[in-house]
């Protein structure tokens, strides 16, 4: 009897650890996907919108208007001690960043500090 509960407490253990953080997703996950944002540039009185594509590949499109103006990149993204770096077309960024809202809205803070408020399509 003694053994048939050790063996019992035994498989408890083992399915309570192999079922905990069973839907966590890594931040690579949580990126993969449609993101878009606005930034308002005060002062110029002009409005970025900004539209990047992660994909599950390490690819990314970019696309950006503002005015009458637009770009498009494509590049590869990579989290690298907690830090998002994307290249896009040879320029490489890094940046901080932080999900909230359920993993659907994604703040991006890059070195001269402008931020940018992403949310998942």
């Amino acid at each position: 009897m003694k053994k048939q509960l050790i063996v019992i407490g035994t498989i408890i253990i083992f399915v309570a650890v192999g079922l905990c953080g069973c839907d966590q997703k890594s931040d690579a996950e949580k990126f993969t996907g449609n993101w878009n944002g606005t930034i308002l540039l005060e002062g110029n009185d002009l409005t970025i919108y900004e539209t990047y594509i992660f994909f599950s590949n390490n690819t990314v499109n970019f696309f950006s208007s503002y005015g009458n103006s637009s770009t498009n990149s494509s590049g590869v993204w990579n989290i690298t001690d907690n830090r998002l770096i994307l290249n896009l077309n040879g320029q490489i960024a890094t940046t901080d960043y932080r999900f909230s809202n359920d993993d659907k809205t994604l703040l991006i803070s890059d070195i001269n500090g402008v931020d940018i408020t992403l949310t998942k399509q």
